[in-house]
């Protein structure tokens, strides 16, 4: 069943737009497809990553890599990063 299988028999629909990497990263194929990839959910959760320290007012340097992870023991989503507001954070950053 999918989604839109329950259309005709709902009353009333409502769709709304997310952005991809902070709501749902599919993993579903293997590297030989371009999308929905082991990669493809790595490049989303470093994203997210760099997402929330960035609400948190840092400041993130991501020109010599894209890795950022931070842990649910610290964060979960963005709460716990506030001691890096106004602060520069070089990648690759992984925070435990």
């Amino acid at each position: 069943m999918f989604f839109f299988d329950v259309f005709p028999l709902a009353t009333k629909v409502s769709i709304f737009e997310i952005q991809r990497f902070i709501e749902f990263s599919a993993l579903k194929n293997s590297l030989n497809e371009s999308f929905d990839n082991v990669n493809t959910v790595k490049r989303d959760w470093y994203r997210l990553n760099i997402y929330y320290l960035k609400k948190a007012g840092a400041i993130v340097d991501d020109s010599k890599s894209p890795i950022c992870e931070i842990s649910f023991r610290k964060s979960f989503e963005e709460e716990g990063l506030k001691e890096f507001k106004g602060k520069t954070i070089q990648l690759p950053f992984i925070l435990q």
